[in-house]
């Protein structure tokens, strides 16, 4: 059986890589990450032109109806070069709306979705880390949402949030209704802000009653940020291999030094794996 990646998938990752190495060099993602918001709009619109944003959603509303291992190959390639952009919260929520959305919200939000004239973010996490659907305390009264939700990535971008609810169900929510308090949180990764979410008796429209779609949009989201993460650390073992074969130490190149030698080694079977 073969595990490996098809022609279509490696070129998948190609385009990627030198669209990003071309368009966002270093200096340009630092300009970025010093004046916000944390992506660049013409940048984003050249990465929905190539049908990014569109991988996993049905041709019926404009994607290449693809799977999530080919998503995880665009997060890898996103996170070596520590692109900043709302892609990972983006088709997290498409996916949670092809799941469990009615004909209804596909229709009104796919298509936009799939384009990246429309921006869209998860919103899970509560106090006290709880980031499981099981703990979801945000309530519910008839059509209407209140309660707090921390480190929504990108929220200040969004157009819709998809929001995690009491009892491990999901609703929609426009970022832009009555009653969403957007503020600021505190992270560490600049490619990827996060805020601090209120909702105060704002409308929403559930998904489908079905606690296994808050499922899966959680093992989908671990799977994508673990891709990010693996291609983030892929690239830095490789700067830093690199750095090895070029820094001099006491007359003659740091990566002719044991302990230096074994510490590559030790990152790049950790990655590996």
């Amino acid at each position: 059986m073969d595990f490996g990646l098809s022609e279509e998938q490696e070129l998948l990752q190609e385009t990627v890589r030198g669209y990003l190495a071309n368009e966002c060099p270093p200096a340009r993602q630092r300009e970025l990450f010093d004046a916000g918001p944390g992506y660049d709009e013409a940048l984003w619109r050249g990465l929905a032109e190539m049908g990014l944003m569109g991988l996993a959603i049905p041709e019926a509303y404009g994607g290449a109806e693809l799977e999530v291992l080919d998503l995880a190959l665009a997060c890898e390639v996103l996170g070596e070069s520590g692109f900043p952009s709302p892609f990972l919260g983006h088709v997290m929520s498409a996916a949670a709306l092809v799941e469990g959305g009615d004909r209804d919200q596909q229709t009104r939000w796919l298509p936009a979705l799939a384009d990246g004239n429309r921006i869209a973010s998860v919103a899970l996490c509560e106090a006290n880390s709880a980031w499981e659907p099981d703990s979801w305390a945000c309530r519910l009264s008839g059509e209407t949402l209140s309660g707090s939700k921390l480190f929504v990535p990108h929220a200040d971008a969004a157009d819709l949030l998809v929001v995690g609810v009491e009892g491990g169900r999901l609703v929609l929510v426009e970022a832009s209704a009555a009653g969403v308090g957007i503020e600021s949180g505190e992270g560490v990764d600049r490619s990827r802000p996060v805020f601090r979410v209120d909702f105060d008796e704002v409308p929403c429209e559930p998904l489908a009653d079905d606690p296994r779609i808050a499922d899966r949009l959680c093992d989908v989201g671990r799977v994508l940020v673990a891709a990010d993460a693996f291609g983030a650390a892929t690239h830095l073992v490789e700067e830093a291999v690199e750095y090895a074969k070029t820094r001099e130490q006491f007359g003659q190149k740091i990566g002719q030094f044991q302990a230096v030698k074994h510490q590559l080694a030790d990152m790049m079977v950790v990655n590996e794996a």
